[in-house]
């Protein structure tokens, strides 16, 4: 019996092999976010490429959600503040991708070897923690909306 390789993409693109080498990039989980309507979860993940050279090499080869739309090419320099900004507020996010950009942008601004990114964490949102029992609730005890 023949198995398909799970990975095989990992070695048929050379800009996602390149990837793969030590020290070029660095994919960080950030998070998690569970869609409680439909009962689904999403990890999110930073993929933080360390090696300045590679978009140069690669930039011309990569095409983000090629699958929807081979023409779009959303990409914004984090140098870019005015740009960023816009993005952290545009409403039509889907929640998992929203969190996928503000945790990944958090994590960014951690990294010393990061370019660009000096200021972004001022236009970041602000976290909220809070324990539910602490939360307004009605009398029998279904958290309030704010």
């Amino acid at each position: 019996m023949r198995h398909v390789d799970p990975e095989f993409y990992l070695h048929s693109c050379p800009a996602v092999r390149e990837l793969q080498k030590p020290g070029v990039a660095e994919l960080q989980a950030t998070g998690m976010v569970w869609d409680l309507m439909r009962g689904n979860y999403h990890p999110t993940y930073c993929l933080f490429v360390r090696d300045p050279e590679w978009w140069e090499r690669y930039r011309h080869e990569i095409r983000l959600n090629w699958e929807v739309d081979a023409e779009v090419m959303p990409l914004v320099r984090l140098r870019d503040h005015a740009s960023v900004n816009f993005l952290l507020g545009y409403r039509n996010w889907a929640p998992e991708a929203y969190v996928s950009l503000v945790e990944g942008l958090r994590w960014l601004t951690s990294q010393p070897d990061a370019a660009g990114v000096a200021g972004l964490a001022s236009l970041l949102p602000k976290l909220q923690v809070s324990r539910l029992r602490d939360l307004p609730h009605d009398d029998k005890g279904k958290i309030l909306a704010k």
